[in-house]
């Protein structure tokens, strides 16, 4: 049986999980983050675009990709019904990897550098700190919605083959999110897959808002 996502309870689920992890909510469809708000936002992800390689396309950044900058949230203006939830989740688990990396150096996941030294100047640690950012979206796709194996699959080629050469990786670092990803979902479909504790929280309170009733 399959499940998605209506609009309204989307951004239920999004409202939800963004307070969970204290994060602070940005839409780039607010009128209020024109003018030098935004542009300041831009130039900032232009500099780090520098070091991840995905360069900063104003229009294009604006309507479909979302970004986490420490505990702040900006969410593109041009995201499906289905993605609004799936890609707070995403932004969450960036939100807990800042808090727990955090910018002194406190370790979480074997890494003892800060979150920004692991992601821009470490591909593996980038890599790695995505494949747990997209397993909870694979995660709830299979648990939540139904997914099978060949949409499961889908996702998994998607993540490789167009997400990830925007981080500035190597073949050899997108192969290592895919085998993770695809661990994951062979775990998902045998039943031995632990789910996350934030995943099972983005389920709960999906099914509560009415998904997959």
């Amino acid at each position: 049986m399959t499940a998605t996502y209506t609009r309204a309870q989307a951004l239920a689920v999004r409202d939800r999980v963004m307070a969970h992890v204290g994060a602070i909510q940005i839409d780039k469809a607010d009128p209020g983050l024109a003018g030098p708000a935004l542009d300041g936002l831009h130039a900032f992800l232009s500099l780090v675009s520098t070091f991840t390689g995905k360069p900063v396309v104003p229009d294009e950044w604006r309507r479909h990709w979302s970004q986490t900058l420490g505990i702040v949230v900006a969410f593109a203006t041009e995201l499906s019904d289905e993605d609004v939830a799936l890609v707070a989740a995403h932004e969450a688990v960036h939100v807990q990897q800042f808090k727990g990396l955090g910018l002194t150096g406190a370790p979480a996941d074997g890494y003892t550098a800060a979150m920004w030294v692991v992601y821009l100047f470490s591909r593996e640690g980038r890599a790695r700190l995505e494949a747990e950012a997209y397993a909870i979206m694979l995660e709830i796709g299979v648990v939540l919605l139904g997914w099978d194996h060949a949409r499961a699959r889908g996702f998994i080629t998607w993540v490789r083959d167009v997400a990830l050469p925007n981080y500035a990786l190597a073949v050899s670092e997108r192969e290592l999110v895919a085998a993770i990803l695809d661990s994951q979902a062979t775990a998902l479909f045998s039943g031995t897959h632990h789910t996350s504790a934030l995943g099972v929280l983005v389920v709960k309170w999906s099914r509560e808002a009415g998904v997959g009733a």
